[in-house]
């Protein structure tokens, strides 16, 4: 086996997370989020064991669950249009959807600048809100499941999580178009 598949067993289940999440920002659907999200992984299972060398596994899974995304986006708004079944809300959703995953570079959600500001934000952190940033943003749990992993209230991990929100809007602010609906959620 070759280091990138080695890498790509080993990271599968962050892997997977983050691609959900990431699939979820564009589709608002959890089950076809996961469906993207498995077709993209096993997209790149292939490439990897077929010895095609990725440089950066994630950034090339997330630019495949990002135009898997929009075709699906784009599949469902033409499925609706024809059965005459989208509001003129819907649609403008649908478009605001498939504007921003098009508007989204995973390039840039992880480029040394965007990195290296979450990373000093982390720092500036107190333990808890550090903690509940990452088990919710890195390791993908709910506001519930860290509540009773951390044996806090609901409420709590909701304050830390606005509170690094907020951090990371006013840091982030000039990233913000793409970030938007994925690294952090504002």
């Amino acid at each position: 086996m070759t280091d990138s598949t080695n890498n790509f067993i080993s990271n599968f289940k962050n892997l997977h997370e983050r691609g959900l999440a990431f699939a979820r920002a564009f589709v608002f659907d959890a089950d076809l989020a996961e469906d993207i999200t498995s077709e993209a992984m096993i997209v790149l299972w292939n490439k990897l064991r077929g010895g095609q060398h990725i440089e950066q596994p994630q950034i090339y899974l997330f630019a495949i669950i990002r135009n898997k995304a929009l075709e699906s986006l784009r599949n469902c708004k033409t499925a609706l249009l024809a059965r005459n079944e989208l509001s003129l809300a819907s649609e403008r959703d649908y478009n605001l959807r498939i504007k921003s995953a098009e508007a989204c570079d995973p390039q840039i959600l992880y480029s040394k600048e965007v990195q290296a500001i979450i990373k000093s934000g982390l720092k500036d952190f107190g333990t808890q809100t550090r903690e509940v940033f990452i088990l919710s943003r890195y390791e993908g749990m709910s506001n519930k499941d860290i509540a009773k992993k951390l044996g806090l209230s609901p409420k709590t991990v909701e304050y830390h999580m606005t509170k690094s929100l907020k951090y990371f809007k006013e840091k982030l602010k000039d990233y913000l178009p793409i970030l938007l609906f994925f690294c952090i959620n504002l």
